[in-house]
């Protein structure tokens, strides 16, 4: 480099020119090189993730029960989703560049060792307290994402939870306390961000006042050493060396952002292995050393097993329980709600493990025989039955994969949901919606229970599989004709034996049996030869159940969600008009009440901005600086020292501000918009989350994916912005008064600069069916997750997890090959530098041949324009995803400014009127109107809260409710005494969705709710259907009494629970086809009187 300033040289040209076309080689060198690197790097990053994802959900499928009653689905979903997209952030080509940058920064200081070993030691001095700063904000920023994470854990855990159950908040009208729930957790996870932010800004201010430390002493102590021992240091070893300090410095400051990135990303990998490397104790995939019988008989005996469920280990459920299924018979058991008949189906699948005891099949340990195969011989219709977001036709193909239509349709008529099927709009192609939402209870138990008949087991498991079927469907199982019958009480079989055995004996079976009915036996509705037949008919065409003519599939919610798909579809196609700029003046005003901080960030980045030209013309006075005289020479060199110290505290203040100014604004910007969308989510009507499209597992990842990029096109562009006018606004100037031809030449390739960063920065983005193929994995995680039971059951951990990996692999190949274009134009942008070297030393140097430049301007025009333009590039090659945030910004802006279409409860109808007090109801306020209603429905919704809270749920007063009246309403729900045997009483928490409790203890929780409420207007959708017959009846007279005073109206299949009512209104094809009084409906002999009938039958032999 020496010899560039030794113009009088006779070869100056001839090495001028060589050394220009050196540049142009190492040019071409850096792009192919750059290409290469990063196209490796993040191409490996691509699979890496997809492997990581994949192995990530496969583990999901592996973990036993255990595993979930501990870790809520909505959290686990969150989590995954938000760890995964860090972890990704912080791979790929940002660790090539980081290696890079620092091989660039140790090689350079090596060479300057050599060049100048005394004078490259005061930057060696100082490195150590540069990496200290480092290693401290490595620490800090791991540990603030860790809490971060975790707070946004926790607030994507209330969001699915409550979108799940949409319809049991809106009825209670708790969206006001769900919404302060999700803001307090917001202000964790923002808590969190900010003070990552303040700690990055402190210790990145700190490495750059470090760095510029050395080349403040340098410049120093380079002159005394050119003073003092000229021989040894001559001012070109010097210049060499100090070129070369601030070619490493600026490299590792450079590599220093990134250790931001690489550290969350481990942090987030912390969590994603933990679960990834999970080993589970009950692994559907571990089939080694395991039985695989080539026949099955199906006896299946337990011998003294004890069992607790892990959460509540104290709690004992099964207490030394012994009995034996015999192969080939049908065995009932029964007993109170809470009485282990669910925990033995649940220890027969395997979804736990008992603490002692064995449980063999056909002579076999289950635990040793390959949990596939048996689970593969098994069927399960739960109480509460579970259908997956999809068609009719593939819940039912759910029990058979290879079953032909023609198999499911024969599978559909012997579970009598045939007819139904054919009266809704696609018929067996009718999406049913998340968790079965568009049908009915009974609808949903009969395809249930059509998928266990297409699986055609050897073993049947019917967990309270009628219990949502009215009096006619019912007639399908009955328990009365089982070969044996179990009576369980605390963990024990007391009884065993036939109907008629256990009838005789009057023990616990026979109360249970005789609590069905206030009537006697004996019932004269019926005749007694018509008591003594045991035959089942099959249901055909007029025998239609009332549950088909109550709760058919409504048509009229497939042509609105077939019409909000064109609404949202043209809705989409006007939004693809706006452009960046306008969608970030409309996200602006959100950024308004820290208008303040918008301020002084913007002012501190500017700041920060012209540092490095400020810098860069100091250092361009080392070229003139050795030829002064001593005395001068020593007196500039203290002020440049003193300059440079000055401005490095200046940017270690303006460091800290814009960081925690821009984080407080990002952190903000994402807790509003997530506030405001959810509480955009939570005043739609209910046909709004009935969409396909607005499945609460897709909302969700919405609300945790998405809305952290919004900030891309606010405060995240205005950060760049503002470095890059004031870093390349300043170097243009200054560039431009030394000299306005070089200032130009070097200009020219900034554009190509510019172009490249941007171009890179836009990333691919997978769709599926209209969304991201991350929502899209990040739903059908969710879904997986919520119904964990029913997808073990069904033994389809393999159809999921091919699914999910499909589902993401559908555009992978487009995604590898945008990488490639991608690495390319960053190698373009990388290596731009060598370019803009060989053509301003090849201009420079004629314009100093020829008088009209010195060496001094030459290097101050091209460093404040060089490194200006460096940091350009760098900026926007580190710019957030404009496509992402274009995205995020779209969705949040649609969610947050849309009307819910009606003001009703739930609905709005299609023609007439619905009056209360001969208001219509759609003139009432509607939080006003809900307040006053009371509802328990056919399957209750608890919420992972303790049993008082839920209790207290409906209240808007929670905190004032007293103890007293949570126990009066416990009692009148007959859930007291049950309550009272756990350990923490009352304050137990119940679990997702109520998990931790049998399907009987939730519906008395869910009723203790609703009575708690004491509101004017009751509603009651099958709210006795889980309970045992005795809770029936204590739960019965509850509601009984509590229907006093008060209007209520009752659904009801199991027609005793209407008995008493004043009106009974009979309900067929939509319209009122009988009304009266039950003796008045009897007398006439028509639908009522069938209905009872059947009813009457299914008493006398129950």
């Amino acid at each position: 480099m020496e010899d560039f300033f030794d113009l009088d040289s006779s070869n100056f040209d001839n090495r001028i020119d060589t050394s220009i076309l050196n540049y142009v080689y190492f040019g071409l060198s850096s792009i192919l090189l750059t290409y290469t690197s990063y196209a490796c790097f993040d191409t490996s990053a691509e699979r890496q993730i997809k492997r990581i994802r994949n192995n990530l959900f496969l583990s999901l499928l592996r973990q036993e029960m255990a595993f979930y009653d501990k870790n809520s689905p909505g959290e686990l979903s969150s989590r995954i989703t938000s760890n995964i997209e860090t972890l990704k952030t912080g791979m790929g080509f940002k660790i090539a560049e980081f290696i890079s940058l620092i091989g660039r920064g140790i090689g350079c200081l090596i060479y300057a060792l050599i060049s100048a070993w005394k004078f490259s030691l005061i930057a060696l001095a100082i490195m150590p307290f540069i990496s200290v700063s480092t290693a401290l904000m490595i620490s800090f920023i791991k540990k603030f994402t860790i809490k971060e994470l975790e707070a946004y854990g926790a607030s994507g855990k209330i969001a699915q939870e409550v979108l799940s159950s949409i319809r049991v908040v809106l009825s209670f009208g708790s969206m006001k306390k769900e919404i302060k729930n999700y803001e307090a957790n917001l202000a964790n996870a923002e808590n969190m961000s900010i003070k990552k932010g303040l700690y990055t800004g402190f210790f990145t201010g700190l490495a750059l006042f470090l760095f510029n430390c050395v080349f403040a002493l340098g410049m120093y102590y380079g002159t005394y050493l050119s003073r003092e021992d000229c021989v040894a240091f001559p001012p070109a070893s010097i210049l060499r060396s100090l070129l070369l300090m601030i070619t490493a410095t600026f490299a590792i400051g450079q590599g220093l952002p990134f250790l931001k990135d690489l550290s969350e990303a481990r942090a987030a990998a912390g969590t994603v292995f933990t679960i990834i490397e999970k080993k589970s104790q009950i692994d559907i995939f571990d089939r080694e050393d395991k039985i695989r019988p080539d026949k099955i008989k199906g006896s299946i005996t337990f011998s003294n097993v004890h069992f607790s469920y892990p959460q509540r280990k104290e709690v004992k459920i099964l207490n030394g329980l012994s009995m034996t299924i015999p192969a080939g018979k049908t065995v009932a058991l029964c007993g109170a709600s809470g009485g282990g008949k669910s925990t033995v189906i649940q220890l027969l699948q395997r979804f736990y493990e008992p603490q002692s005891g064995s449980i063999k099949l056909d002579k076999n340990s289950i635990g040793d025989i390959d949990l596939l195969w048996l689970r593969e011989q098994m069927a399960l219709v739960s109480q509460e039955p579970i259908l997956f977001s999809t068609t009719i036709r593939e819940n039912i193909r759910l029990g058979r994969l290879d079953a032909t239509d023609k198999e499911i349709e024969e599978a559909a008529k012997s579970a009598n949901a045939h007819n139904f099927i054919l009266s809704c709009p696609n018929k067996y192609d009718t999406q049913v919606g998340e968790r079965g939402s568009q049908l009915s209870g009974g609808q949903k138990q009969r395809i249930a229970i059509a998928r266990a008949i297409l699986r055609n087991p050897k073993i049947l498991l019917l967990d309270e599989a009628t219990s949502a079927l009215d009096y006619e469907t019912h007639r399908l199982s009955t328990i009365q004709n089982a070969d044996i019958i179990m009576s369980l009480a605390d963990g024990k079989v007391v009884e065993e034996g036939n109907h008629e055995n256990l009838m005789a004996l009057k023990g616990k079976y026979y109360q249970l049996v005789t609590s069905q009915s206030n009537k006697k036996i004996t019932d004269p509705v019926s005749s007694p030869k018509q008591i003594k037949s045991k035959h089942v008919s099959k249901p055909d065409e007029s025998d239609e159940s009332e549950d088909e003519a109550n709760d058919g599939y409504n048509e009229k919610s497939i042509d609105e969600q077939s019409g909000k798909k064109m609404e949202a579809a043209k809705s989409d196609r006007n939004h693809k008009k706006i452009s960046n700029y306008k969608l970030a003046l409309k996200l602006w005003p959100y950024h308004s009440p820290e208008k303040f901080y918008v301020l002084i960030g913007a002012v501190s980045q500017l700041l920060a901005g012209i540092v490095n030209p400020i810098i860069s013309i100091i250092f361009t006075e080392i070229y003139t600086i050795f030829a002064l005289p001593p005395d001068e020479q020593k007196r500039l060199s203290l002020n440049y020292m003193l300059m440079i110290l000055g401005i490095s505290v200046g940017n270690f203040l303006v460091n800290i501000s814009y960081n925690y100014c821009f984080s407080l604004l990002g952190a903000r910007l994402t807790k509003r918009l997530r506030l405001k969308m959810f509480e955009s989510y939570l005043r739609q009507e209910v046909a709004f989350h009935d969409l396909d499209e607005h499945k609460s597992s897709i909302l969700a990842t919405q609300l945790a994916s998405s809305v952290p990029f919004c900030k891309g096109l606010t405060t995240d562009m205005l950060s760049i912005i503002c470095q890059a006018v004031s870093s390349v606004g300043f170097s243009i100037v200054i560039g431009m008064i030394i000299n306005w031809k070089l200032c130009l030449i070097i200009m020219s390739f900034i554009p190509i600069n510019f172009l490249s960063g941007f171009i890179n920065i836009q990333s691919s983005t997978n769709k599926v069916k209209n969304r991201s193929n991350e929502e899209e994995t990040g739903r059908l995680t969710t879904e997986v997750v919520e119904n964990i039971k029913t997808v073990v059951s069904l033994s389809r951990e393999n159809y999921f997890n091919t699914l999910f990996v499909d589902t993401y692999d559908q555009n992978f190949k487009k995604l590898l090959i945008l990488l490639q274009i991608r690495a390319f134009l960053f190698g373009l942008s990388n290596s731009v530098l060598f370019f803009i070297q060989a053509s301003a030393f090849s201009f420079g140097f004629k314009e100093i041949s020829n008088g009209d430049l010195n060496v001094t301007n030459l290097f101050r025009v091209y460093a404040t324009i060089t490194f200006s333009s460096m940091t350009l590039g760098r900026l926007f090659a580190q710019m957030p995803d404009f496509h992402q945030a274009r995205q995020a910004t779209r969705t949040a802006l649609k969610v947050i400014n849309r009307k819910s279409k009606i003001d009703s409860l739930f609905y709005d109808v299609d023609e007439g009127q619905v009056f209360l007090d001969g208001i219509d109801i759609r003139n009432l306020n509607i939080q006003w109107l809900r307040s006053h209603m009371g509802i328990v429905s056919q399957e209750p919704v608890l919420f992972n809260l303790s049993i008082r809270e839920n209790i207290c749920y409906g209240k808007i007063d929670e905190e004032n409710v007293d103890i007293d009246e949570i126990i009066q309403v416990a009692k009148s729900a007959n859930i007291y005494d049950r309550i009272q045997s756990l350990p923490e009483k009352f304050e137990t928490i119940v679990g997702t969705k109520g998990g931790q409790l049998s399907g009987g203890e939730k519906q008395r929780v869910a009723i203790a709710r609703a009575l708690l409420r004491q509101p004017k207007i009751l509603l009651l959708d099958e709210a006795t259907s889980a309970l045992d017959n005795y809770s029936e009846k204590v739960v019965q007279d509850a509601l009984d009494k509590a229907e006093k005073g008060r209007t209520c109206l009752v659904i009801a299949h199991r027609l005793s629970t209407i008995e008493n009512s004043n009106v009974i209104s009979v309900i067929q094809n939509g319209t009122v086809v009988e009304q009266g009084s039950h003796l008045e409906l009897i007398k006439r002999k028509n639908i009522y009187f069938k209905l009872q009938s059947s009813k009457t039958k299914l008493n006398l032999f129950f």
